[in-house]
């Protein structure tokens, strides 16, 4: 199979009457079994996990800690992080967490520019191609261009990726650090990635994707070493 073939819909599926269909039954069965799109205890997941990160870095931040204590603290922060990406952050970028599309968007764009990943481009790639193609070979951007892991068997095989079993762990570890320092510029200047052609971003979304890092590092690097005893290399150990 030859794996740059670019699957599209075809235009006269566009306005089919399976996509309505499906989704009114779909809506449907979510009304007469009582249950709504969004999530019943948004609100609470919400407070819970941004209050743990908030808490956790100003903890941080003016918590007069040790080194060895920090890196305690930097590791909750990480992993608080993490669920909250994924329990917070995730559902409001698909307007699942709360009723109120605006309050969606303000929580996903703080949430994410909190843990440095710019939230402009993953929900353009997320939500305009992983959830069109999910999985499937030069059409899916969550799969596409990744050197070091192989994640389609359409995708050629380096040498070194059949030992990926052993490596993949390992490599994931530093994947944020992949995504917030190199991938979201890759992703920024590229004007065709999977599915997605003739990309153009909005000046606006421009400016704000380099102030949103800018300001990242001041908040993770320079905050911290401006507001505790740490010296840099400790900061940057426990940033790492």
């Amino acid at each position: 199979m030859n794996s740059k073939l670019t699957i599209k819909f075809r235009e006269e599926l566009r306005n089919d009457a399976f996509y309505e269909t499906l989704r009114n039954r779909v809506d449907q069965y979510l009304r007469s079994s009582n249950v709504s799109h969004h999530f019943r205890f948004a609100l609470f997941k919400t407070i819970i996990y941004c209050t743990l990160f908030v808490s956790l870095y100003l903890v941080l931040l003016f918590g007069e800690l040790t080194f060895t204590s920090s890196l305690i603290v930097w590791s909750a922060l990480g992993l608080t992080g993490i669920l909250m990406g994924l329990n917070v952050a995730h559902d409001a970028a698909h307007n699942t967490l709360f009723r109120n599309e605006l309050a969606n968007k303000i929580i996903y764009f703080f949430t994410f520019s909190a843990l440095g990943a710019n939230a402009y481009l993953w929900q353009m790639r997320h939500i305009n191609s992983h959830h069109l193609f999910p999985n499937v070979d030069d059409c899916d951007a969550d799969i596409d261009d990744n050197p070091v892991i192989r994640l389609s068997p359409y995708q050629p095989l380096r040498w070194y990726q059949r030992y990926q079993w052993l490596y993949a762990p390992v490599a994931y570890l530093f994947y944020s650090l992949l995504w917030v320092f190199y991938k979201d510029f890759i992703i920024l200047n590229k004007k065709q990635l999977a599915n997605l052609r003739e990309i153009k971003h909005p000046k606006f979304q421009v400016m704000l994707f380099y102030a949103t890092k800018v300001l990242y590092v001041f908040n993770m690097i320079a905050l911290p070493f401006i507001c505790t005893n740490l010296c840099l290399t400790q900061i940057l150990l426990g940033f790492l």
